[in-house]
């Protein structure tokens, strides 16, 4: 699969709109606050200002692991200001903090390694 960078999705969002794609670039939050006011956006790490709206599900925080148990699940936190390769399917709806808009309703979410 092809991977976008996100000012190229936003560049072609009506063609790619309803279609699994991948998408590369730096997650961010553009809100205030993490946990009251979260916008996610996923950004080419440039000053050009492309942002693409992302609704990712993973936990702003978990409980820690008990003694002996596998890791606790991933945290948003882990991603935010990271690389990350994202996965998921361009729709178009009312997102908390945006309004109507295009995003990347995310299957999946992997960071880079540098």
């Amino acid at each position: 699969m092809e991977k976008y960078t996100p000012s190229a999705v936003l560049a072609n969002e009506e063609k790619l709109n309803g279609k699994q794609v991948t998408v590369e670039g730096t997650l961010e939050n553009h809100g205030k606050n993490y946990f009251t006011d979260r916008r996610l956006v996923v950004t080419d790490g440039t000053s050009s200002g492309s942002a693409l709206p992302v609704r990712l599900a993973l936990p702003s925080e978990v409980p820690p692991a008990p003694p002996g148990q596998q890791a606790s699940p991933a945290t948003l936190s882990q991603y935010l200001g990271q690389k990350v390769i994202l996965r998921g399917t361009l729709r178009e709806d009312a997102l908390r903090g945006f309004g109507k808009v295009k995003f990347l309703d995310v299957d999946s979410v992997r960071a880079i390694e540098k």
